[in-house]
């Protein structure tokens, strides 16, 4: 597993980012949604969560509800965004299918930040006020 710029894995992200979708609607996730989600067992999120609410990215309670803190909703807020702008390249912009668009926004938003992670949202962002844009047809 790489680390990434958050000092995370991207596994971790994932959590974060799985526990904001989540949470937006409901306020708290519990684990047993959070499982089904990223489709792993409850117990391998059990440790999942504690570890993340250890280095402060959540509030935990033993068979109780999960939240972000300031901190983790930040950083799962910024996830989200990162990923919803890959996945309108790779979908919106190359029509590639949804799943596969998905996955593969999934696999990027951990790798590509900073000055590269802009210059990208900006082609995109210029690809998106073209008056005729197109899909790509490779």
């Amino acid at each position: 597993m790489t680390e990434m710029i958050s000092g995370l894995t991207s596994v971790q992200e994932d959590y974060l980012e799985t526990i904001y979708r989540l949470t937006i609607e409901r306020k708290v996730a519990r684990n047993k949604e959070i499982a089904e989600a990223l489709n792993v067992k409850t117990a391998t999120v059990t440790g999942a969560v504690q570890h993340l609410a250890e280095i402060g990215y959540v509030n935990y309670e033993s068979h109780g509800y999960v939240t972000l803190t300031d901190i983790g909703a930040k950083l799962a807020k910024e996830l989200l965004e990162r990923h919803k702008l890959f996945y309108e390249f790779f979908h919106g912009i190359l029509g590639l299918d949804e799943k596969i668009a998905d996955e593969v926004a999934c696999r990027t938003e951990h790798h590509i930040t900073g000055e590269p992670y802009r210059r990208f949202r900006d082609l995109v962002t210029h690809f998106k006020n073209c008056t005729n844009p197109g899909k790509y047809q490779g």
